[in-house]
């Protein structure tokens, strides 16, 4: 028998369960802010940065004519992609268990977070890499060699470089987890903290820095193993330094935005085959490099 429409639609209590269920660990949400979309496949509007930023205004002289003058646009695509999992609650495990609720629950909580797993993997995969951003640094010293490194000057640096190309300055800056560690302790940061009332260096304080908005860490690490465990750092030891901003909207610039065409959702219906009740979750979207002049990348930084 085969489950019904009424069966698979998204099941409103396990949805907001998996929702609030917010692992300070993910940060693809904040580094890519959302763009809803109505379909899959669309387009959007792309302006062309030089002509914003050539003057074309001049003087006039009274009754002259004020030059005529406009921009170009065109058009990038983006492509949505559905990513899901699911499990089972087999009816022989639920009547064991003392109360089946605690068993969806807890299932809505593995599914979410295997979903979050995947998203956080996949849009690391894509902006934590060379070739993507309009700064590629692969020469600077690595920062946790603290006797030649300058990772305050580097930061500064490639927030100067963003401003430079596009206008706006950098806000955010994207760590993995090492990174992080190795600027925790990094003599030039702490002697620029030492004399502030928080005497332990948390991502708030190294925004306050430079005058970033905010520091997002990258923490979250994956199995690597087909069988066994073998963990490994998603966001590897790399950085960047790039403007993202805190409202999204398709005519606000950012480095990157996910449009999503579904949000996530969570559905659970009856498989009378395998005599199990199915818990799964799901997504419609896709990561877009947005403003590629608006993100400066530091390479295998420690």
């Amino acid at each position: 028998m085969k489950p019904t429409l009424e069966q698979v639609r998204p099941d409103p209590l396990l949805t907001e369960i998996a929702i609030a269920y917010k692992n300070p660990v993910y940060i693809w949400q904040e580094a890519a802010p959302v763009i809803n979309v109505v379909v899959e496949n669309g387009k959007y509007y792309v302006y062309d940065r030089g002509d914003w930023f050539r003057p074309n205004a001049t003087v006039l002289a009274p009754g002259d004519v004020a030059p005529l003058s406009g921009w170009a646009v065109s058009q990038e695509a983006y492509s949505c992609q559905e990513y899901g999992v699911s499990t089972l609650i087999p009816d022989r495990v639920a009547q064991e268990a003392s109360l089946a609720t605690d068993l969806r629950r807890d299932a809505t909580l593995w599914v979410a977070e295997q979903l979050h797993l995947a998203l956080e993997k996949a849009l690391a995969d894509q902006i934590f890499t060379t070739g993507v951003w309009g700064t590629d640094n692969t020469t600077a010293t690595d920062w946790d060699d603290y006797a030649n490194s300058t990772p305050l000057l580097d930061v500064q640096t490639a927030a100067d470089t963003v401003q430079l190309a596009t206008g706006y300055r950098a806000n955010t800056l994207i760590l993995g987890s090492s990174v992080m560690a190795a600027l925790r302790f990094h003599p030039q940061v702490m002697d620029v903290v030492k004399y502030t009332q928080k005497g332990i260096i948390t991502p708030a304080l190294l925004a306050q820095i430079w005058d970033f908005e905010r520091v997002l860490v990258g923490a979250a690490v994956y199995n690597t193993s087909d069988s066994g465990v073998d963990m490994a750092p998603i966001w590897g030891d790399n950085a960047l330094v790039a403007y993202i901003p805190k409202t999204p909207g398709m005519l606000v610039p950012s480095a990157m935005y996910t449009f999503m065409a579904r949000p996530f959702q969570v559905r659970r219906w009856y498989n009378y085959e395998r005599m199990s009740e199915v818990i799964r979750a799901d997504a419609v979207l896709t990561f877009k490099v947005t403003g590629a002049a608006l993100g400066y990348f530091f390479s295998d930084i420690v």
